[in-house]
C-alpha cells in the first residue's frame, strides 16, 4: 500500500488582492457634549445603549463616561445637518418610550434653563 500523502493546495488569493479601496468616510458636523440625564434610580449606561441605537443614520455617538447619575456622550451628524434639524432628531429619539424621562443637557449646565433637549412626556420614574 502506497504511504498517504496530502493534496497539494492552490494558494487562495487574499481579499487585498480582490478588493477596491474603501471610499473615505462621509463629513460629520460634532456637537458638544452633551448630558443624557434621567429620573433618579434609572440606569444612565442603559439609557444610553437606548439613545445611540436610535440614532438616525449617519449620526456617530461616543459614550465618554458614564456615573450614577448621567451618561455623557460626544455625538456627530452629518455634515450638511442643520442646528434645527439636528435638535429635532434629537428630540424625537426622546420622545420615544424607551428613553421617556430622560433629557439631554450641557454637561456644565447647572440647571434645566440650559437643556438642549427636553423629553416629549413627563418623567414616570422609570
Amino acid at each position: 500500500m502506497p504511504p498517504l500523502v496530502p493534496p497539494q493546495q492552490q494558494p487562495r488569493p487574499t481579499r487585498s488582492d480582490q478588493a477596491a479601496p474603501l471610499p473615505p468616510p462621509p463629513p460629520v458636523a460634532h456637537l458638544p457634549q452633551v448630558a443624557l440625564v434621567g429620573p433618579p434610580g434609572a440606569p444612565p449606561a442603559l439609557a444610553a445603549i437606548r439613545f445611540i441605537a436610535l440614532l438616525p443614520p449617519g449620526w456617530q455617538a461616543t459614550l465618554t463616561d458614564c456615573d450614577a447619575t448621567a451618561a455623557l456622550l460626544r455625538l456627530s451628524a452629518p455634515a450638511a445637518t442643520p442646528p434645527a434639524e439636528a435638535t429635532a432628531a434629537l428630540a424625537a429619539l426622546l420622545a420615544d418610550p424607551a428613553l421617556t424621562g430622560w433629557r439631554l443637557t450641557l454637561p456644565d449646565a447647572p440647571d434645566t434653563d440650559r437643556t438642549a433637549t427636553t423629553p416629549a412626556g413627563p418623567p414616570d420614574g422609570a
